[in-house]
C-alpha cells in the first residue's frame, strides 16, 4: 500500500494570514462602471482596493475595466486578481469572528488539525483524515476525538475530493466516523463553535544521550495583546532553566499568523549578537506606489530581530531543528528562512508551503460581514532569498511509519522527534545528516542552510 500525504488545508483554524498586522490605506482605482446590485457594489469596493494596495495592483488596473461589476464576487475576484496569486480570497459570513481571532486567539470550527492521506492499494484509492491535534474545549475535543484517530467517513459517505471540504467548514454541522487506535469505530456528531487557540500546545524537555533537548509544538502565530508573546518568552525561560542544549521546533501544522509573533519567536531563537544588533529578519517588498511611499519609513520595508529578549530566555544555540510539512507556511517560513543566514537550521519532514507573501484583510464598509484578504507585500530574508517554491526538507522520513504513528506529541518515540534525536545524537565530528537514517529512508546530505529559492 502506498501512503501519500495530500496537500490541503490541514487545520480548521483560519489563522494563516502572515503579516496581517500591516496597516494599509485604501483608495484609488478607476470606477468608470456603475454597479446596480449588492454584489456589484462589493465588487467595486474590491476593485478600488486592488487597484491601490494589492501587490499586483498594476495587473488589476490593466484588466478590471473590462470585467463587469454585476457578477458573483467569486468570479469577479478570480478575473481581476493576478493569475499567479493563489492566496488572495474572499472572507465569508463569519468575517467579524475571523478578524477577532487574530487579536484574541479564538477561532470557529471543529477545533482539530488534520492531515489528509491518499492510500493506494493496487487500483483502489481511498482518502483518510488523521487527527494530529485537538484544541482543548473545541467541539471535536469535547465529543471525544483524540490525536491519532482517523476520520474515514463524513455524513455517511467515504471521504472523497468532493466532500472532504466539509471537515474544514466553520458553519455546518457534520457527522463523522472515526477509526480509533484500537481499530474500533465510533460515530460523532459535531457542530462548529468558537474555541480558544493556544499557540503553544506543548513544550517539554527531553533527556536523550545525556543531553537536555527542548521541544515546542507551536500551532499558530497568534498575537493576544502581548500575552502570547509573554507565553513564548516564559517557555524559553523554562528551557534556559533546564540547561537545554538543543531545540526541536514543531511547525508541521502551523499555517502562519502575525508577523509580530514571528519576529518575537525568531528573536528568541537567534544568536544574541544578531538580536543585539537588530539584524534584518526579512525585507518587505510592496507594489511600486507603496515601495516609493515607504522608502523613508524603515519599519515598513524591514522587519528586524528584537534586542529586548531577556537574557533568562536566550538559549544561545548554534543550530535549530524544525519539523515541517506542506502546510508549514507564511509566518512559519519567515522564522525558518529569516534565521537561516545566522544559524544552522535543519528541516525534518516535507517541503514547506512556499508562501513568500503577506497580506491584510479589508473590511467592506457597507456590510461588515463581507471582506477580502489581499496580498499586499512579498518578502526575502537578509540574504535576498525567497521561500517561493517552499523550503525543502533537509532530513527525510518514512511515510508509512508516520501514518501509523499515534504517539503523543513531545514523546521521544514520535516519528519526527525520534528522527531529530537520532541526528542530534550523531557521533561527534560527523555530519548528522550523513551518518543517521530516518526509518526506512536515507537522509540526504545537509547543506550549510536550507536551500531557499532565489526570487525570479
Amino acid at each position: 500500500m502506498r501512503f501519500e500525504r495530500l496537500l490541503y488545508v490541514l487545520c480548521a483554524a483560519t489563522l494563516s494570514w502572515a503579516c496581517s498586522d500591516e496597516g494599509l490605506d485604501g483608495g484609488g482605482g478607476n470606477n468608470n462602471q456603475q454597479a446596480t446590485t449588492a454584489n456589484g457594489r462589493f465588487n467595486a469596493f474590491m476593485k478600488q482596493e486592488m487597484s491601490d494596495v494589492y501587490f499586483w495592483a498594476e495587473y488589476t488596473r490593466s484588466v478590471a475595466d473590462a470585467v463587469p461589476l454585476d457578477t458573483t464576487s467569486e468570479w469577479y475576484l478570480d478575473k481581476i486578481k493576478y493569475p499567479g496569486d493563489p492566496w488572495s480570497r474572499l472572507e465569508g459570513d463569519a468575517f467579524e469572528g475571523e478578524l477577532a481571532s487574530i487579536d484574541d486567539g479564538s477561532d470557529t470550527g471543529f477545533g482539530w488539525i488534520i492531515t489528509l492521506w491518499n492510500l493506494r492499494a493496487g487500483a483502489t484509492t481511498r482518502i483518510e483524515a488523521k487527527i494530529n491535534h485537538l484544541y482543548p474545549g473545541s467541539p471535536a475535543h469535547r465529543a471525544g476525538a483524540q490525536r491519532g484517530d482517523f476520520i474515514t467517513r463524513v455524513d455517511g459517505n467515504s471521504l472523497t475530493n468532493a466532500n472532504v471540504a466539509a471537515l474544514f467548514n466553520t458553519r455546518t454541522p457534520i457527522t463523522i466516523e472515526l477509526r480509533k487506535k484500537n481499530n474500533t469505530t465510533t460515530t460523532l456528531q459535531l457542530t462548529p463553535a468558537t474555541y480558544d487557540i493556544q499557540p503553544i500546545a506543548k513544550d517539554t524537555v527531553i533527556t536523550s544521550n545525556g543531553k537536555a533537548i527542548g521541544y515546542i509544538f507551536y500551532t499558530a502565530f497568534v498575537y493576544k495583546n502581548e500575552r502570547s508573546l509573554q507565553d513564548l518568552t516564559a517557555a524559553f525561560t523554562r528551557f534556559k532553566q533546564a540547561n537545554v542544549q538543543e531545540l526541536i521546533l514543531d511547525l508541521r501544522y502551523n499555517g502562519g499568523g502575525y508577523l509580530t509573533a514571528a519576529a518575537h519567536l525568531a528573536s528568541l531563537l537567534a544568536p544574541a549578537e544578531n538580536s543585539a544588533r537588530q539584524d534584518v529578519l526579512i525585507y518587505k517588498i510592496w507594489n511600486e506606489k507603496y515601495q516609493e511611499q515607504y522608502a523613508n519609513t524603515p519599519s515598513r520595508t524591514i522587519e528586524r530581530l528584537h534586542n529586548t529578549i531577556p537574557a533568562t530566555a536566550r538559549l544561545e544555540l548554534p543550530r535549530l531543528w524544525v519539523l515541517t510539512s506542506g502546510n508549514t507556511a507564511s509566518a512559519s517560513e519567515i522564522v525558518i528562512s529569516g534565521l537561516a543566514p545566522y544559524m544552522q537550521v535543519h528541516t525534518i519532514g516535507d517541503t514547506t508551503s512556499g508562501k513568500n507573501a503577506g497580506g491584510s484583510v479589508f473590511a467592506y464598509p457597507d456590510d461588515k460581514t463581507r471582506g477580502v484578504y489581499l496580498i499586499t507585500m512579498q518578502y526575502t530574508n537578509s540574504a535576498g532569498q525567497s521561500v517561493a517554491g517552499g523550503i525543502p526538507r533537509s532530513i527525510s522520513y518514512n511515510a508509512q511509519t508516520y501514518y501509523n504513528d499515534t504517539t503523543a506529541l513531545g514523546n521521544p518515540r514520535e516519528t519526527f522527534i525520534a528522527i531529530a534525536l537520532q541526528n542530534i545524537n550523531a557521533p561527534a565530528g560527523r555530519s548528522p545528516a550523513t551518518t543517521i537514517q530516518a526509518p526506512a529512508d536515507p537522509v540526504p546530505a545537509y547543506p550549510a542552510r536550507p536551500r531557499l529559492i532565489l526570487p525570479q
